[in-house]
């Protein structure tokens, strides 16, 4: 029942629409313009691997995936120098993997876990209307892919890996082609090649 003491309606249902939003976060949001939209190009930035690399990953060859996937689907990639000079945001690829080994020092697995996001800068509201933005400027992540892990045995590592980072990459660039529709007279680039 919904009606009790002081209050409790509005309790029970401030809970339940924030189980609605929590459940299915787009509602919240759907005629909000999507971070993506306006964007005319990214820079990607590869995090470094570790020791993974000899399992035969390398951040420049996942930067190198990177980089080909976005100028296939026709997504401009910014220099390092572009990107400064716009202060445009930033792709930010996270591959974190792991070896696993018996207590023996014998591999029996990997995993890995694989996050894209576009980092972006802002400021908070209250610094803006007070008119202090110098010093207060935050890294923030406006859009997501969200988290894949990959696992396997060691001989699929890279392979797999990759994998895992292109079906990522593959969400961002949906999603930025739709928030940035082609313009008439555009070549179409959204072919799968």
């Amino acid at each position: 029942m919904l009606v009790g003491k002081d209050g409790e309606i509005r309790k029970r249902l401030a809970l339940v629409l924030f189980l609605v939003i929590l459940v299915h976060p787009g509602m919240a949001d759907d005629d909000q313009e999507s971070p993506l939209a306006g964007l005319w190009g990214v820079f990607p930035v590869v995090e470094e691997l570790g020791p993974v690399q000899e399992g035969g990953l390398s951040r420049d060859a996942l930067e190198t995936e990177v980089e080909l996937l976005l100028r296939q689907y026709g997504i401009p990639v910014l220099t390092r120098q572009e990107w400064r000079e716009s202060r445009a945001p930033y792709l930010y690829v996270n591959v974190y993997t792991r070896i696993q080994e018996t207590g023996h020092g014998r591999e029996i697995g990997f995993f890995s876990v694989v996050r894209v996001e576009l980092k972006d800068f802002a400021c908070l509201a209250r610094d803006v209307e007070k008119g202090n933005t110098r010093n207060r400027v935050f890294v923030v992540t406006s859009w997501e892919s969200g988290t894949r892990m990959c696992l396997g045995p060691p001989s699929v590592q890279r392979e797999d890996t990759v994998e895992c980072l292109r079906i990522q990459m593959k969400e961002f660039i949906k999603d930025y082609l739709a928030a940035n529709p082609k313009k008439q007279g555009q070549p179409d680039s959204t072919t799968d090649g």
